[in-house]
Formats: structure tokens, sequence, C-alpha cells
């Protein structure tokens, strides 16, 4: 299947999560997916 896909189209890394970053409503923090650190800085 990676041969049949464009080289930007496959994921670099994966990363799993216990939980998705929220804000208070509930809504989802994409922005801290995004950063490499982002997400890992609110499990330390």
């Amino acid at each position: 299947m990676k041969s049949e896909l464009a080289p930007y189209k496959c994921p670099k890394e994966i990363v799993f999560l216990d939980a998705l970053p929220r804000t208070a409503t509930g809504k989802l923090q994409r922005f801290r997916l995004r950063t490499p650190t982002g997400a890992e800085a609110d499990r330390a």
C-alpha cells in the first residue's frame, strides 16, 4: 500500500496517547497534536 501512496501522505511517526488534549468545554485542542512536544508536555 505504501508504494501506491505519495510520500507526503505516509505518516512519518505514529504516537499513541492515553487521552486527546481537550479544552474545558470538551473541544479537541488540535494545535497540541501538531507540535512534536505538545502532546507529551501534558503527560509530564
